[in-house]
């Protein structure tokens, strides 16, 4: 196939935002499918090329892996006042609400800037499908356009919650607007429940997959020179964090003080700042290393120095790093709850994953996962974690997409490559 992804968020931009794409259209051109991921500039510039440039970039492209194509958004000062607090709050929501219902998204400028890029991507290209990200509103707007230009189908995919991120008052201009959608995929059964929000068509969840080095982490033995814990991602509710660190702080108080000096908390995030300040006055007996937002090379060697991994629960969403941290075979711990399909995963995977409510109750835990580092009996390397790879999630993808097309009505001319493994009905 040729295929076509489109997500706002630059793949390079060091966030969560731009990975799923990106590593979908990897795996599906390691399947043989000629990829193109669209997108927008990293925050500060960055290289691009003119739509001249890649039409002759289409010609040569080594399509091993995907062709990247930055547009660069059209000048638009209002939504950049709006975008940036420079406009009065009721003339914000406005501005907001029109580029929502009467718009192209919050990016709206940046589906301007791409259209001088549709005849290459459309006419030259000649793609079979179109996949976009919600993500925004913005991506879905171009997925649609993109596909209208072709005549072929889109997709749409969903990895938030569309209750949060779009207005009730939005949602039945949205759902006429996209009603010409051909598929829909969630990155998990919680989104792909929210999208009821805009869309009535059947979803089909295809979990974000985890790295290789991921897996490998599984595999290394856990250090035995500190009990550190890994504490990743966003702090979301201010209560719950602190909750979180007078357990920890409960935890570390009853241990020996020759424990107690090997216990560490090792931050990956870009809230250092507001993580030192809560240590330093919730949890002082607690050794604190902030390491900044991680690659993924980098996060890896961070799971693979701790004995325990963490994250702050929010309700709002599905956790992807849930999936990433139980690959890594170490128990993971989610304060102070969790989505009952997050649980189901880690039963498939048959990994460890613990949910206490409770300061207490994370204190008491923490002490015996403590005790069971002591005797070296944590961690696992289990098998079953390889079902939820990237290229495992491509093989899904790619069923999905090829049933997509063979609907009736649902392609408009031959598909032009066939996959390594095509589904016959979805």
């Amino acid at each position: 196939m040729r295929l076509i992804f489109v997500n706002y968020s630059h793949p390079d931009v060091g966030h969560v935002a731009g990975t799923r794409l990106r590593e979908f259209a990897q795996a599906m051109a390691r399947r043989g499918h000629q990829v193109i991921l669209v997108t927008a500039p990293l925050p500060g510039g960055g290289v691009t090329q003119s739509p001249s440039e890649i039409a002759a970039a289409l010609a040569r492209h080594d399509w091993r892996e995907p062709l990247r194509v930055v547009c660069v958004p059209a000048p638009a000062w209002l939504l950049d006042s709006a975008r940036s607090g420079r406009m009065p709050p009721p003339l914000r929501r406005a501005v907001s609400f029109w580029s929502l219902v009467l718009g192209d998204g919050p990016w709206h400028d940046w589906v301007a800037g791409s259209k001088p890029y549709w005849p290459a991507l459309t006419q030259q290209f000649k793609p079979d499908l179109i996949w976009g990200n919600f993500g925004s509103i913005s991506d879905l707007a171009l997925a649609q356009a993109l596909a209208g230009c072709a005549g072929i189908p889109w997709c749409a995919d969903i990895k938030d919650n569309m209750y949060a991120f779009l207005p009730a008052a939005s949602r039945p201009f949205l759902a006429r607007r996209f009603a010409d959608v051909g598929g829909l995929t969630a990155n998990s059964e919680f989104h792909a429940e929210k999208a009821d929000a805009v869309f009535e068509q059947r979803r089909f969840v295809v979990y974000s997959g985890v790295d290789d080095a991921l897996l490998a982490v599984a595999k290394q033995p856990i250090p035995r020179d500190c009990f550190r814990i890994m504490l990743v991602g966003s702090l979301y509710s201010d209560d719950a964090f602190a909750s979180y660190l007078r357990g920890l702080e409960g935890f570390v108080a009853g241990l020996s003080s020759e424990d107690r000096a090997g216990v560490e908390l090792c931050y990956a995030g870009n809230e250092g700042r507001r993580v030192a300040d809560a240590v330093a006055q919730l949890a002082p007996s607690v050794r604190l290393e902030l390491l900044g937002y991680l690659s993924t090379g980098a996060l890896c060697a961070a799971y693979a120095r701790a004995a325990v991994q963490s994250y702050i629960w929010a309700r709002i969403g599905f956790h992807h790093k849930t999936v990433e941290m139980l690959a890594t075979g170490r128990p993971v711990v989610v304060f102070p709850d969790e989505f009952d399909e997050s649980k189901q995963i880690a039963g498939t995977m048959r990994a460890a994953l613990h949910s206490p409510p409770t300061s207490d109750a994370l204190a008491d835990l923490l002490a015996r996962l403590h005790g069971q580092w002591l005797a070296g009996g944590l961690g696992i390397d289990n098998l079953a974690t390889r079902s939820f790879t990237w290229d495992a999630g491509a093989a899904t993808l790619d069923q999905i997409f090829q049933g997509i097309l063979r609907r009736p009505g649902g392609v408009a001319r031959r598909v032009s490559q066939p996959s390594h493994d095509v589904s016959t009905a979805l």
